[in-house]
Formats: structure tokens, sequence, C-alpha cells
């Protein structure tokens, strides 16, 4: 067998992994039971308010389902609430300012409170919705100096094919590095198949998902303590 062909097969191999796995390639496996790491640093609160975007409009999109399911998941150190973005009008530099547009002072006053972000996303197009990139430009101002800057983030893509929102998680990512917005590194959630798991009222029903993002968020809480601003500003910018 020639060098040539090893890497070649190698590959394929890996692939046909991937692409047979019954959650889609992109899944996380759960993790293993060892204990969360210990946290010492020194909270700026007991709690962490957690700001959670949904890059979905849809009234009963999974996205909403999995963020509302989240809430109940998340333990009772972590306050998860959705801001909503549907409303937020494009983001335009010519009438930013202090006399803009109320919606975005609002999102960003919303923002800024909380101590971490949860972003929660479909893929359109192989990439992120336009209605999440358009808040998270409407946040991202002023330069390094935006509401978002500083504050520890998660990242889940669900979709209801196979691959799990890769490329829109990985392109959120992405944009998130220019906000100076730290991401998660692990564990990684890309949810495929996502249609399997919720009711027809929207209730997560899946135990191997619950038990998958119930790790997830004790790995994101005990994360987020440690890297959370102090005091919840970004004055160390």
């Amino acid at each position: 067998m020639s060098l040539v062909r090893k890497p070649l097969i190698l590959l394929a191999l890996l692939l046909s992994v991937v692409l047979l796995h019954p959650l889609g390639p992109g899944y996380a496996p759960p993790l293993t039971n060892d204990p969360p790491l210990t946290n010492d640093a020194s909270p700026a609160a007991d709690t962490l308010r957690v700001a959670v975007l949904v890059g979905s409009l849809r009234e009963k999109s999974y996205s909403r389902y999995l963020a509302d399911a989240l809430e109940e998941i998340a333990s009772e150190k972590m306050t998860l609430e959705v801001i909503e973005i549907g409303d937020l009008p494009f983001y335009n530099p010519d009438i930013d300012g202090p006399e803009g547009p109320q919606e975005w002072r609002a999102f960003r006053d919303r923002v800024a409170e909380s101590d971490a972000l949860l972003f929660i996303t479909p893929e359109y197009n192989r990439s992120l919705p336009g209605v999440l990139k358009n808040a998270i430009d409407v946040a991202s101002r002023p330069h390094l100096r935006g509401p978002m800057a500083g504050k520890p983030a998660a990242v889940i893509s669900l979709t209801e094919g196979r691959l799990g929102g890769f490329g829109a998680n990985h392109h959120l990512r992405q944009v998130l590095v220019v906000l100076n917005v730290p991401v998660m590194q692990q564990p990684e959630a890309y949810l495929g198949g996502v249609g399997d798991f919720f009711d027809d009222r929207g209730r997560l029903i899946d135990p191997e998902i619950h038990r998958f993002l119930s790790k997830f968020m004790a790995a994101f809480e005990t994360w987020a303590f440690r890297i959370q601003p102090q005091g919840g500003t970004n004055d160390h910018l």
C-alpha cells in the first residue's frame, strides 16, 4: 500500500464513523462522570445571569424549545433569560450613538446586565441566521467596549439534518473572537436530528440528549464562574 493511499483510507474510515453516527457527525458525546473542575476564582456573584440569544424567529422553533428546556436543566446557580432579537433594526453606523434606536439601547442594556452568554442557533446556508448576526453587530459597539465584550459564552447549534449546524457553530465562534468574547471550547454541542428530541408540545423527551445537555450546562457553569469579569464589568479591556 502506498503512502498516499494510507491517509486516504484512514480519512475514509473516519468519515464513515462520523457520518453513520445516529445523532449526526457534530454530536458531542456525553461527558465522563469525572467531577467538575474546582472553581478557583472568586465569582462576582453567587448566581450567573445568562443572556440567551436564540437564532430563530419561528414561534415553535426547535431552538426555542431547547432554550426552554435548558432553563429547567440549569442548576439553581444559573438564571437563564431569553433576550428577544427579532425587533432590532438592522445595524447602521450612521444612526448609532446616544440618540440611536431605542431598541438598540434597550438590547445593549439587557446584555450588559448579564454575566454570561448562551447562543442557541440553527444553521442557515452553512452559517448563522441573519437575525442573530445583526444582534451581535448591535452589541459589538462601541468596538471592544460593547456589552458582550469579556463575557463567557457557550454555543449550541442544532439542525434537523445530520450535520448538527457545524458550519453555523464555527462561523459564530469566529465572529465572537472579534468581540473579545471567550467561548467555552469543550464540550462542543452540535445537535443533529433535533426533530426527534421533542414531543408535539415542545418538551424534551430524549433521555440521552437530556443527560448530555445536563453535563454541558454543568461544564458551562463551572467555566463561566471562572472566566466572568469581576464585578460584571469590562474594565479589564
